[in-house]
C-alpha cells in the first residue's frame, strides 16, 4: 500500500483567488489510499463536525451497456444493490439503525452510492458497504419485483418534456455509441428486465470490481482509522474488471434538422447540439469549449440579455457545455414564446456562433466567467456530501482526484484566442444536430404568531467561508386579493428576477456572475423569503445587489411582461403536463382548504395571473414590504457588525398597517370525497389525506414525527408504505406520508424550510402507479390506494409496539443530524422557529433530545388523537376517469399479478387489500378534465 498526501489549503482559511491560482483550487486536505487489487480511496477532511459522507463511485453507467436489449441495466442494478447480502440481508434496516441518509444515482458514465451519517458509524458503514459490493445476494422473485418499480419510475417521467427531448437528442446524435440511450433505458428493454436474472449476476461480476470502484470519504474522521479499515474490508476484494469495448461514434458528415412531437403541452423547445470531445483536464481546446458555452449563451451573455430580458421572445436560454468521459455533445437550449419565431431564434443562435468564430471575446467577460466557474466550484462544497459530489466528475473521467488542479490551471490559461479557436473547431455545421420539439397538434412555422417576532435572527459561524441571507416578509399567497391569486408570488419573482433602480437586470446578472452567487425568492401561504448565499470574499459586492433588490425594485414594464409570460407558461403547460404527482398534492390542499386563504396554489390560477397588472404588483409591494412586516436573518462567517447593517437598511422602508390573514379553518371531510382528474396517461398519481390540528410547537408533534417516520418517512425506504407497496410488491418508485406541508417533494430528500403554516394536512403520497399490461392501470391504481389506506388503518387502530417506536426513534435521532448541514438550512429552521413561537435552542437543535424523551405511550396517544382512516380527501390523476369512477363505486376486489411465486402470507394479505372498503356514493366523486385544472376559481 502506498500513501499520497496533497498539501492543500485548510478549509477554514480565507480563500484568496490569487492564492488559489498560484497554489491550489481544491481547498481541503486529502490523502489517497491505493490497494494492490486496484481499489482506490480518497480521504478528505471537510464538512461539519461529527459527520461523514461515504460515496462509492462505480465507473460504470449507461455508457457501458453494450449488449443489445440491455439498456437501462446499470440503473436497474443500482436498485438491486439495496437488496442485501448473506451477512446483512436487510440493508435498509441496518442503515436505518444508524439514521443514515443514503441513496444512489446512475448517470451515463457512473453509478454512485452514498451515505451520510455520524462519524461513530464509520466502521459499520465500511463493513456493510464493502460486503454488498463483494457479496451481493438476491433471489429471482426479488429481482422481478424490483423490475416493476423500475417500470413505474420510467413511466413516472416518460412525459416530462426535458426527458422526452433528451431521449430524442441522444437518438439523433448517436447511432453507434451507447450514449444513444438514456440511463433509464428504452421502454422495451425496461419491460424485458424481469427475465434477465442470470444476466444481472453476470453484470455484477463484471462491473463491480475493485479496479472499477473509487471510494470517497469526506467529513470528520481519523485518517489512521480510515486507512486501517479500508485495508481490513477492501484488500480481499478480488480484481477482475475488464473494460467493455464501446464502439466509437463515427464523425458526423452533415447537419441534422428534426422536428419531434411532444405528447403533452409545451411551448416549442429548440435544442441545438454539436459534437464535442471527451473531458480532459489539460486539453485547452476542450476547456475553452466549456467556457465558450457560458460566454456565448449563459446568463451573462449578450444573447441572453437580448432574447430573455430585452425582447422577451424566449422563456429561457441556456448552455449545456459540460463534457463527458467519451466524446459527447454540447447543447444550447431555449423555449420559444411563439411557434412562428422558432426559425428566427435559431438564426439568432447561429449568428452568435458565427460571431464567436470571428470576434475575440471581451477580456472582462472571459475573466468574469473564469471567476464564476472557480467560485461556483468552491461555493458548492459546504457539506461533506457536497465535497464528495464535487470531486466525482473528475474521478469518473480519470479515476483520480488530482486532475482537478490540472483543470483549473488550464482554465486560468484560457485566452480570447482559445475561445475563438474552440468555436471554429467544434461549433461547425457538419457536427450540428438541431431538434425542435413542439406539442401534439402544433407545428413550428417554418404560525401561532401571537407575539411580534424579533427583527433580526443571527447564526454567526466565524469559521465558515460562506454568508447566507434569509429575509422573511410575513405575507404570502394567503394575502393575495380575490381575483388576483398569485400576486404575492409574481411580486417576489419580479423582485428576484428583475431590475432595480440602480441596475438593469442584465447588469445584475453580469455583476453576480463572477461571484458565483445569486439570490432568489420563495413564496408559501404565509411566508415570502428572499435568500442568498455568497463567499465571504465577495460579501460587499453581493450585498449591494441583494439590498437593492429588496429596497429599490424598478418594477419595469419590460421585466413584468417577461416574468408574467414565464409564469403563464408554467401554469398553462408545465403544471398540468409535467409532474402529475406534484399536481395531485396541490389539488389535495385545494380540496381541504376550499373557501379559505390556503385554497389556491401559490402561483395562482391561469385567469387570476392574467388579470394581474403592474400596478397591482406595485400596490402589493407598498402594502406588504414595510419594515414592521420583515424579519432579517443572516448566518455564516460575516463581520460582527453586518447584521446591524442589514437591519438598518431594511428599516429605511416605511412602516405600514398589516391586516393579518385569519387562521384558515379547513373542513374535515364527511366520509370520503374524491377528485379524479381526466388526463391521457399510462401512470396514475395519487394523494389522499385530511386536515390535522398539529403544529411543530405542539407537544404531540415529536411523538407524531416518530409515528410518521414509521409509516412513511419521505424519500426513505424505512416506512411501512414504502415497504408494502414498493419493496414487497414492486408497484412504483416510492410511497410516503406527511404531517407538515412538503411541496415539491420529488426535488429533495430533506424536509422543506420556510413553508411554515398555521394549519397542515396529514397526507399520503403514492408515487405514480404504471400500467404494466393492457387494461390493468385502474386495477393497479385502486390496489395501491387500498394498500396505502390499509397501512394507515393498521397504524391508526393498532398503534406501534415499543420495539417499533425504539427503531423509529433510533433512525430519526441520527437522520435529523443531516437536516441542518448547510448554513442556509440552519438559518431557514431558525426563521421557522420564530413563526411557530419555538424558543430556547430551537426545533432543530433540540430535536434529538426530544426524540430521546419520547415514550411508546406518548407516540400511541398521539396516534389516537391525530390519525384516522374514515374521513378522507382523495385525488387521483388518471386516464378514462369515468371508468375509474365506476370501479370505485362498484367496490369490487382489485388484484395484482406477480412474476414468480410469492409467500402465502403475502397473498393472504393481498386478498384483504384487494377488498379493502372505500365507501362512496356518486355524489362523493367529481371529475375534472386536466385542461380545466386551476384555470380559475
Amino acid at each position: 500500500m502506498k500513501w499520497l498526501i496533497a498539501a492543500m489549503l485548510i478549509a477554514a482559511a480565507p480563500l484568496d483567488a490569487g492564492a488559489q491560482t498560484a497554489k491550489h483550487v481544491f481547498p481541503f486536505l486529502y490523502e489517497v489510499v491505493q490497494l494492490d487489487n486496484g481499489f482506490r480511496a480518497y480521504l478528505i477532511k471537510a464538512g461539519a463536525p461529527g459527520q461523514i459522507a461515504y460515496v462509492s463511485i462505480v465507473r460504470t453507467g449507461s455508457r457501458d451497456e453494450i449488449e443489445a436489449g440491455k439498456s437501462g441495466f446499470a440503473h436497474f442494478f443500482e436498485h438491486m444493490m439495496f437488496r442485501g447480502t448473506e451477512k446483512y440481508p436487510h440493508y435498509d434496516a441496518e442503515t436505518t439503525k444508524m439514521g443514515a441518509f443514503r441513496n444512489a444515482s446512475t448517470w451515463p458514465d457512473q453509478t454512485a452510492y452514498y451515505l451520510v451519517a455520524n462519524t461513530e458509524y464509520l466502521e459499520k458503514i465500511m463493513d456493510i458497504e464493502s460486503d454488498r459490493f463483494q457479496n451481493l445476494r438476491y433471489a429471482e422473485p426479488d429481482f422481478r419485483t424490483e423490475a416493476g418499480a423500475i417500470l413505474g419510475e420510467y413511466q413516472q417521467g416518460a412525459r416530462e418534456p426535458q426527458r422526452f427531448l433528451n431521449e430524442k437528442v441522444r437518438e439523433a446524435v448517436f447511432s453507434t455509441h451507447t450514449y444513444g440511450h438514456t440511463t433509464i433505458g428504452y421502454e422495451a428493454d425496461v419491460r424485458a428486465m424481469p427475465g434477465a436474472y442470470e444476466y444481472s449476476k453476470d453484470f455484477y461480476a463484471r462491473h463491480y470490481r475493485p479496479e472499477n470502484v473509487v471510494l470517497v470519504i469526506a467529513g470528520d474522521f481519523e485518517s489512521a482509522d480510515a486507512k486501517r479499515l479500508i485495508t481490513k474490508y477492501y484488500a480481499g476484494w478480488k480484481p477482475g474488471y475488464t473494460a467493455p469495448a464501446i464502439d466509437a461514434e463515427p464523425p458526423q458528415a452533415a447537419p441534422k434538422d428534426l422536428t419531434v412531437t411532444y405528447p403533452g403541452r409545451t411551448l416549442p423547445i429548440l435544442s441545438i447540439n454539436y459534437r464535442a470531445p471527451a473531458w480532459n483536464p489539460v486539453d485547452k481546446a476542450g476547456v475553452a469549449l466549456e467556457v465558450l458555452g457560458q460566454v456565448a449563451f449563459g446568463s451573462n451573455s449578450a444573447l441572453f440579455r437580448k432574447l430573455v430580458l430585452e425582447e422577451r421572445r424566449v422563456q429561457y436560454l441556456g448552455p449545456s457545455f459540460g463534457l463527458a468521459r467519451d466524446p459527447y455533445v454540447v447543447s444550447v437550449q431555449t423555449m420559444v414564446n411563439t411557434p412562428e419565431d422558432v426559425k428566427a431564434i435559431e438564426s439568432e443562435v447561429q449568428a452568435t456562433v458565427a460571431t464567436f468564430k470571428e470576434t475575440l471575446v471581451d477580456p472582462k467577460l472571459l475573466a468574469d466567467t473564469k471567476s464564476s466557474l472557480k467560485y461556483g466550484f468552491l461555493m458548492g462544497m459546504e457539506t461533506a456530501q457536497d465535497v464528495a459530489f464535487a470531486v466525482m466528475p473528475v474521478i469518473v473521467s480519470t479515476g483520480r482526484l488530482e486532475p482537478i488542479e490540472d483543470y483549473y490551471r488550464t482554465l486560468d490559461a484560457i485566452t480570447p484566442e482559445d475561445i475563438r479557436a474552440a468555436a471554429r473547431r467544434y461549433l461547425v455545421d457538419t457536427a450540428r444536430t438541431t431538434i425542435t420539439m413542439v406539442q401534439e397538434g402544433a407545428a413550428p412555422a417554418a404560525s401561532s404568531q401571537t407575539a411580534e417576532p424579533p427583527k433580526v435572527i443571527e447564526l454567526r459561524e466565524e469559521s465558515s467561508p460562506f454568508v447566507a441571507f434569509n429575509v422573511w416578509i410575513r405575507s404570502g399567497a394567503a394575502s393575495d386579493p380575490k381575483g388576483k391569486e398569485g400576486l404575492a408570488s409574481l411580486t417576489a419573482a419580479l423582485m428576484a428576477g428583475g431590475a432595480t433602480t440602480a441596475d438593469p437586470f442584465e447588469d445584475i446578472l453580469q455583476k453576480l456572475y463572477p461571484l458565483a452567487a445569486g439570490y432568489s425568492a420563495q413564496v408559501d401561504k404565509e411566508m415570502t423569503v428572499f435568500t442568498g448565499r455568497v463567499h465571504r470574499d465577495n460579501l460587499d459586492a453581493f450585498y449591494a445587489l441583494f439590498r437593492n433588490a429588496l429596497l429599490s425594485p424598478a418594477f419595469s414594464e419590460a421585466d413584468f411582461t417577461r416574468v408574467k409570460s414565464q409564469r403563464l407558461n408554467a401554469l398553462e403547460r408545465a403544471r398540468r403536463y409535467s409532474r402529475d404527482e406534484e399536481l395531485s398534492k396541490q389539488l389535495l390542499y385545494s380540496m381541504a382548504y376550499e373557501g379559505t386563504p390556503y385554497e389556491h396554489p401559490e402561483e395562482g390560477y391561469v385567469s387570476s395571473v392574467r388579470a394581474i397588472t403592474l400596478d397591482d404588483v406595485k400596490a402589493f409591494y407598498r402594502t406588504h414590504y414595510v419594515r414592521n412586516n420583515i424579519v432579517t436573518g443572516i448566518g455564516g462567517g460575516y463581520p460582527a457588525a453586518f447584521a446591524a447593517t442589514l437591519r438598518a437598511d431594511i428599516d429605511t422602508l416605511p412602516e405600514g398597517q398589516i391586516a393579518r390573514v385569519p387562521k384558515p379553518e379547513p373542513k374535515k371531510p364527511s366520509g370520503v370525497k374524491v377528485l379524479i382528474v381526466e388526463k391521457p396517461t399510462e401512470a396514475s398519481s395519487i394523494s389522499f389525506g385530511y386536515p390535522i390540528t398539529l403544529l411543530r410547537s405542539d407537544p404531540d408533534f415529536v411523538p407524531m414525527l416518530v409515528a410518521n417516520s414509521y409509516l412513511g418517512e419521505h424519500r426513505n425506504s424505512v416506512g411501512r408504505l414504502y415497504q408494502a407497496i414498493r419493496e414487497t410488491r414492486g408497484m412504483n418508485y416510492g410511497n410516503y406520508s406527511y404531517i407538515e406541508a412538503f411541496p415539491a417533494g420529488y426535488a429533495t430528500q430533506q424536509p422543506r424550510v420556510n413553508v411554515a403554516r398555521r394549519s397542515h394536512l396529514f397526507e399520503i403520497w403514492v408515487r405514480p402507479i404504471s400500467q404494466t399490461a393492457e387494461g390493468n392501470l385502474h386495477d393497479r391504481t385502486l390496489f395501491a390506494t387500498r394498500a396505502a389506506w390499509f397501512e394507515l388503518q393498521k397504524l391508526a387502530n393498532d398503534g406501534m409496539t415499543p420495539e417499533q417506536v425504539a427503531e423509529s426513534k433510533q433512525f430519526l435521532r441520527n437522520y435529523v443530524a443531516t437536516w441542518g448541514t448547510t448554513i442556509s438550512r440552519r438559518l431557514g429552521y431558525a426563521i421557522d422557529d420564530v413563526f411557530y413561537g419555538i424558543g430556547g435552542e430551537g426545533y432543530l437543535r433540540s430535536l434529538r433530545a426530544q426524540l430521546d424523551a419520547v415514550t411508546p405511550e406518548q407516540v400511541n396517544a398521539a396516534i389516537r388523537r391525530h390519525l384516522q382512516d374514515d374521513d378522507m380527501y382523495v385525488v387521483v390523476i388518471t386516464a378514462d376517469a369515468a371508468a375509474f369512477k365506476q370501479k370505485l363505486l362498484a367496490g369490487s376486489p382489485t388484484s395484482i399479478a406477480y412474476a414468480g411465486t410469492r409467500p402465502d402470507a403475502l397473498l393472504a394479505e393481498d386478498k384483504l387489500i384487494a377488498s379493502f372498503p372505500i365507501k362512496l356514493t356518486e355524489a362523493d366523486i367529481r371529475i375534472v378534465p386536466i385542461d380545466n385544472i386551476y384555470e380559475g376559481n
